[in-house]
């Protein structure tokens, strides 16, 4: 009975799965392997209510009691309860009234000779079997067929990486000045290349930072949101790479918002981003990840690890291997997204220690009973000294994990001809303006990023960039070093007249940033700026000037207030260079 409604309710919950990709409906964690991860999972519920079944039927008088049907009934719910779990937006009501349903006419149907089940049973495993091969097969089939489809490359053409470190901030990095040896191989590949010291994102939190790096446009132009993946209305920078005769591989870490089901794998032939893990295969179903991602749960069994996410190590891995595979056949576009500065904070050893005791988990950050006190500013001052210890700790992981990454292309000497890229695509808030996390506001410590560009035979070593520039400008940037500028039509300028010219040569555009509104987001807290309404603000001339569609205001003068703790806006001078920064902005 276990195997049959594991099998039958995990089948049925992968259809919803596939339904949910096609329609692009909540959640997007929609990995080709879902179509084994779910049944699995399913069968392990079902196995742990069976072995539990078992014990109280062996306890004296209660198995003269116990008939098939009830038991059918109890695996019935079970069964039933992960499919609709995955219906989108159905209440928890809904759920248990249809479960108890469809478990009524299941122990009706086979209560009275539940043996029947076990004929099925080779069948749905079978089902799974098969739907696992076909799957898998079409997936390696059509990445040879994309392979071997692809146009000839420009002769001498680069090959690029691109590397971004999910939410680290620049003041976090030794390589801008930060006490901490948080970044010493960052620090190796930024003398061999060009340092931007005021690299601006376009966004606070992940999917429209990405989405902007990889098309050159703002978050408002773009249909990337919280609940709306990236849409194939602008071409990516992997789909013009792949136009021009690369090989594309992605590899990510953040199954959150970079996963496929958000559309950054567009233009990417091969694209690694659910791993094939336990931890992974737990939370696949709905209702695994009910119990796998609940807050109490970790709480109580002392685990608060994102049981989906790769490590840095995990990723390096995955395009190292990739790189290989396609070593000295064509040049290659590769893409990696590091995840282990983001919270929570929990680095492997020995970098866990790094810069003091590890994290004790009595306090996280993330846990929403804490979120929901005003500004966490009651958070004392010691907790939020250990997360961001743990914070810089991650920092440090990931950063040894890029210089491994950066040795393994020497070892098989790709380096010379290779655009290597690491940036940032937003920061973390760590008490400054009242505020923790990322998300929820504009000021500094989100979009202010780190970016290094290497690439010896191309970039000269050694040279650091102050004014201030955007990251959409890194499509048009990478199309102008590798030497294709006529093969795809990105918005922005390339960063290259930034280091190659004098004081006043042309160098990227104003540094917009633009967030639509989160007010329907589950997360949102009455504190947060962005509650507020839609928000944009633009660095340039040395201020950050934000816009709020509630009328609010701000102007920060950066060289003398890096904090931005004094708002201009109401000075004359201020009011004066707020009116000309608004006009830069594309305001509704």
């Amino acid at each position: 009975m276990a195997l049959w409604t594991g099998l039958a309710g995990g089948l049925i919950e992968v259809g919803i799965a596939a339904a949910r990709r096609q329609w692009y409906l909540p959640p997007y964690i929609v990995s080709p392997q879902l179509v084994w991860m779910i049944p699995v999972d399913a069968v392990a519920f079902a196995a742990l209510l069976a072995f539990g079944l078992s014990i109280v039927a062996q306890w004296k008088g209660v198995w003269r009691h116990v008939r098939a049907w009830h038991a059918l009934f109890a695996f019935g719910m079970l069964s039933a309860a992960g499919p609709l779990l995955a219906i989108p937006r159905l209440h928890w009501a809904a759920v248990l009234v249809a479960a108890a349903g469809s478990a009524t006419q299941l122990s009706r149907r086979f209560g009275t000779n539940p043996r029947t089940l076990a004929r099925q049973v080779p069948w749905l495993l079978g089902a799974v079997v098969l739907l696992t091969v076909v799957v898998n097969g079409t997936l390696m089939f059509r990445e040879r067929r994309q392979l071997s489809a692809l146009p000839a490359a420009p002769a001498n053409a680069p090959n690029v990486v691109l590397v971004v470190l999910d939410t680290v901030r620049t003041e976090s990095l030794s390589l801008y000045g930060y006490q901490k040896p948080t970044s010493p191989e960052l620090e190796k590949i930024a003398a061999s290349g060009v340092v931007f010291r005021s690299a601006i994102s376009t966004a606070p939190w992940t999917l429209p930072s990405h989405s902007s790096m990889f098309t050159g446009r703002l978050p408002n132009e773009m249909s990337g949101g919280w609940r709306t993946p990236l849409d194939g209305t602008f071409p990516t920078l992997a789909e013009t790479l792949r136009s021009a005769g690369y090989a594309t591989g992605g590899f990510v870490a953040n199954v959150g918002y970079v996963s496929a089901g958000h559309g950054l794998n567009r233009g990417f032939i091969h694209y690694e981003d659910l791993p094939n893990s336990a931890g992974a295969t737990l939370v696949a179903s709905s209702l695994g990840a009910l119990v796998g991602t609940e807050d109490h749960v970790r709480e109580l069994i002392r685990y608060h690890r994102v049981l989906p996410r790769k490590t840095a190590t995990q990723v390096t891995d995955e395009l190292l291997a990739w790189v290989k595979g396609h070593e000295g056949r064509r040049p290659f576009f590769a893409f990696a997204n590091f995840m282990d500065g983001h919270e929570p904070y929990l680095p492997p050893e020995p970098f866990a220690s790094r810069f003091g005791p590890p994290h004790s988990y009595e306090h996280l950050i993330h846990d929403p009973t804490d979120a929901t006190r005003p500004g966490k500013v009651d958070t004392p001052k010691a907790v939020i000294e250990e997360d961001r210890r743990a914070y810089e700790s991650g920092i440090a992981y990931m950063d040894h994990e890029l210089g491994r990454m950066v040795a393994g292309l020497r070892e098989d000497g790709l380096l010379d001809n290779t655009l290597f890229i690491v940036v940032a695509d937003h920061g973390e808030q760590f008490g400054e303006h009242r505020l923790f996390g990322h998300g929820n506001s504009l000021y500094m410590p989100l979009v202010h990023v780190p970016l290094v560009l290497s690439f010896p035979s191309r970039v000269p070593p050694g040279r650091r960039v102050e004014r201030p520039v955007t990251l959409r400008d890194l499509p048009a940037t990478v199309m102008d070093l590798a030497g294709l500028r006529g093969r795809g039509v990105f918005p922005g300028v390339s960063l290259a007249p930034c280091w190659q010219g004098g004081v006043d040569a042309p160098c990227s555009e104003p540094a917009l940033i633009s967030q639509a509104s989160v007010r329907t987001f589950g997360l949102v807290r009455p504190w947060y700026p962005l509650s507020h309404g839609d928000m944009q603000s633009v660095v340039a001339d040395g201020f950050h000037y934000i816009w709020n569609s509630n009328g609010s205001q701000e102007l920060y003068e950066l060289a003398v207030d890096p904090a931005e703790a004094h708002d201009l806006i109401d000075t004359d001078a201020g009011r004066v260079v707020a009116n000309r920064l608004k006009a830069l902005l594309p305001l509704p």
